[in-house]
């Protein structure tokens, strides 16, 4: 894989809503993972930079409030790392029970058969 390769794929894409669905959607989804791969060990960060500014100005092409232009400008991007769980007892607004006393409770309540009495 290699800039042109990808450069020559982003510049013969039609930068109209309907070329981010169905079988190009999956074939972009796959050449931008495809690309991650390529350069995980950071070795072509300058390669894959630039094949993601080429995309970003591609997209911007895409009529402003476009649905399809969020689908295009993350099309090349890294996935983002998923959010931490929040711990019991954290979490804005929303309280995550502890289960430690509960489980005490159930256990203690089953004795060592494992049914309760």
């Amino acid at each position: 894989m290699g800039c042109y390769a990808v450069g020559q794929v982003i510049d013969d894409l039609d930068p109209a809503p309907q070329t981010f669905y169905g079988r190009n959607r999956v074939a972009l989804e796959r050449l931008g993972a495809a690309l991650q791969s390529w350069n995980s060990g950071h070795a072509h960060d300058a390669v894959v930079q630039g094949a993601i500014a080429k995309m970003d100005a591609m997209c911007g092409k895409l009529p402003e409030g476009a649905p399809e232009r969020a689908v295009c400008s993350n099309l090349l991007h890294p996935p983002s790392p998923p959010a931490p769980l929040p711990r019991a007892g954290e979490g804005p607004g929303v309280r995550v029970p502890a289960y430690g006393p509960f489980l005490r409770m159930t256990i203690g309540a089953r004795g060592n058969s494992g049914r309760p009495e």
